[in-house]
Formats: structure tokens, C-alpha cells, sequence
């Protein structure tokens, strides 16, 4: 009969709309399901991410502290000038992959060479036609002026750079400071644009200063040995002349 037909009817449209709040429900579940995964995803590959950036900084420091004993190794019983500039320019160039690297001598309103690597040296580690920059004047100039470590990400946008043996698109240049006054500075170079990074900076800055007394009490041995040999000069010349 109609009333049982539109009973059913209703009972149909009962079932359909409780299938569709079912499946709406349903689809809201696993709509927040997935997302709720996804944040669990992104959270994980977050955390693996700041691991992995942990590890890479726990290796640096590391490396960081090897690099300071190494350094403190290798100038131990050191006092000649030249011998340990001639360490550092070396072990430098080896330990961080470098290209150039040069030692200057702050003195008299200049910056002397006094050590360099590879062919830029004779048989007893000196400088073949080393180059004196004046305080102020191209990047080593101004650190030794200023007393401010720079690094320099492409030398061929700064007009202050200073062409050696060749032409290299990064420098770092670190003053040697003793007792507030720059005595020496570290300069090294890489042809690679924005090779030097801040872990440079923070390796090279300590063994500056790892090596300031080391390096001020050394140019002050070669000073006396200098003057002693003027004396010592002075004096055989008067005793010729008088005799």
C-alpha cells in the first residue's frame, strides 16, 4: 500500500543521508589522517635535518681542535722568523686546501713579506722579490691599519685588491695583533668565488692569536741579532781604522 511505499521511501532516504555523513566523516578522517602524517613527516625530516646540521657543526669543532693542537705542535721550540712563518704558510696551505698563502711583517708604516708558499721562496724559505704593501693601501694595507679581519667573497668586485703572482677571486686577511698593536698579518687566497666561509675566519683568527707572542718575540730576536751584527760591524771597522 502508499503508506508502507512511502515509509520505505523514507527509510531509503534515512539509510542515504547516514551513508553520506558516514563518508563524509570518513573523508575528514583521513583528510586528517594525512595531514597529521604529513606533519609527523615534515617534523621527522625537520629533526633529521638538525641532526645532520649537529653532526656537520660537532665535526667542524673537531676538526677546529685538531687544527689548534696541530699548530701548537708544530711551532713548539720555534724563534726564527722566517721558520715559523714559513710552518704556518705551510700548514695552512695543506690542512684547508688553500692555494696562496702569504706572512707579512707590520713595521716602519708597511707590510713586509717575509714568508710565502710554493715558488715564491728559495731553498732557505725566503721570499724571492717580496713585496711591501704601505698601511692603508690594499686589503692586507687596511687589516693592518684597521686590525679587523676581512674576508673578501669575490676580489674582482673590490678595488682594493693587490695582484701577487696571479690573479685569485677570494682572500681572507688576518692581523697578527700583540698587545693592541698589529705586528704581522696572515693573507691567503683562492681562486674559487666565495671560498672562505666564517669557520676560515674562526680557525685562522685563533692561531693569530696562538702565534702572536711566538711571532713578536721572534721579530724581536731577528732585531737584536741585526743590531748585534752592526755593533759588532761598527766595531771591527773602527779597530781597521785605527790600526
Amino acid at each position: 500500500d502508499l503508506p508502507s511505499l512511502k515509509l520505505l521511501e523514507e527509510k531509503i532516504q534515512q539509510l542515504e543521508r547516514r551513508v553520506e555523513r558516514e563518508k563524509s566523516a570518513r573523508k575528514q578522517a583521513e583528510t586528517l589522517l594525512e595531514s597529521k602524517s604529513l606533519e609527523v613527516y615534515n617534523s621527522n625530516k625537520s629533526l633529521g635535518l638538525v641532526n645532520e646540521e649537529l653532526a656537520i657543526q660537532l665535526d667542524r669543532n673537531k676538526q677546529f681542535l685538531q687544527s689548534i693542537n696541530d699548530f701548537s705542535g708544530y711551532l713548539v721550540g720555534k724563534s726564527n722568523l722566517i721558520e715559523i712563518a714559513s710552518i704556518i704558510t705551510d700548514k695552512l696551505i695543506s690542512k684547508f686546501d688553500l692555494e696562496d698563502c702569504v706572512i707579512y711583517r707590520v713595521a716602519d708604516g708597511y707590510c713586509h713579506q717575509v714568508s710565502a708558499f710554493g715558488n715564491k721562496t728559495n731553498d732557505q724559505n725566503e721570499v724571492i722579490n717580496p713585496i711591501k704593501i704601505k698601511l692603508g693601501e690594499g686589503i692586507v694595507g687596511t687589516v693592518a691599519k684597521t686590525g679587523i679581519a676581512e674576508i673578501i667573497h669575490d676580489t674582482s668586485k673590490d678595488d682594493r685588491y693587490i695582484v701577487d703572482d696571479q690573479v685569485r677571486l677570494s682572500e681572507l686577511t688576518v692581523p697578527i695583533i700583540y698587545e693592541g698593536s698589529v705586528i704581522g698579518i696572515i693573507d691567503t687566497e683562492h681562486s674559487q668565488k666565495d671560498f672562505f666561509k666564517e669557520n676560515h675566519l674562526k680557525t685562522i683568527n685563533t692561531i693569530s692569536s696562538l702565534i702572536s707572542v711566538l711571532f713578536k718575540n721572534s721579530i724581536t730576536q731577528k732585531e737584536n741579532l741585526s743590531l748585534d751584527l752592526q755593533q759588532k760591524t761598527g766595531q771591527k771597522v773602527k779597530h781597521i781604522l785605527n790600526n
